[in-house]
């Protein structure tokens, strides 16, 4: 889920740049190639707050409410002026690349310890291989649609990101939850050393 977030964006940047920006395909296609270079922000700043807290999953929830943030304001004002879309597009992407870091890399490092990492690994890079494949494909025959307008297409588009983020949202607050239960649970179910 949070890869597609990331590449449903990212692989439709140059689509956005020339349908609502205007710009001719060389510019759009120069600004695509360079934004990766900046989003790589993301997961650096994500390993420097993980090393600071230990709870990555909350950390993860940080990253992902501030990228939603963006995705609703983008949602708002994508129309308004070109830099400013630029700005929150480059955001957003900023944030979402910094969470997915957390499911691709972070997790199997933080859970060395409880889990067989080369399993985890192989699955997350699968799913995170189907979705980056299918998501901007889905999203752009949104943003692609001739029978609604520029603005509506994307419009909807943007819709699909803010609710693909909550749901994001929601799933990690449900796994912080549970996770806080299960402490909870582990704790009270440790039985007091008795001294002699």
């Amino acid at each position: 889920m949070v890869t597609a977030l990331f590449f449903t964006l990212n692989n439709t940047l140059d689509i956005f740049l020339k349908q609502v920006g205007g710009f001719d395909n060389t510019t759009a296609k120069l600004i695509t190639i360079l934004a990766p270079f900046l989003t790589i922000v993301g997961p650096t700043l994500c390993v420097n707050v993980c090393d600071k807290h230990a709870n990555f999953i909350a950390v993860g929830v940080a990253f992902f409410v501030l990228s939603l943030l963006f995705a609703v304001l983008l949602r708002l004002f994508f129309d308004v002026h070109i830099a400013l879309s630029l700005v929150l597009i480059l955001a957003f992407l900023i944030l979402s690349n910094g969470g997915r870091s957390i499911s691709l890399s972070i997790a199997s490092l933080k859970m060395r310890d409880k889990i067989d990492t080369g399993v985890y690994t192989t699955i997350t890079n699968a799913a995170a291989s189907i979705s980056t494949g299918l998501m901007p494909k889905v999203f752009t025959a949104i943003v692609d649609n001739p029978a609604l307008g520029v603005a509506q297409s994307w419009q909807n588009g943007f819709t699909l990101v803010v609710v693909w983020n909550i749901a994001i949202v929601a799933i990690l607050i449900g796994l912080v939850l549970w996770v806080r239960r299960l402490n909870q649970k582990d704790k009270q179910s440790e039985s007091p050393v008795i001294s002699d």
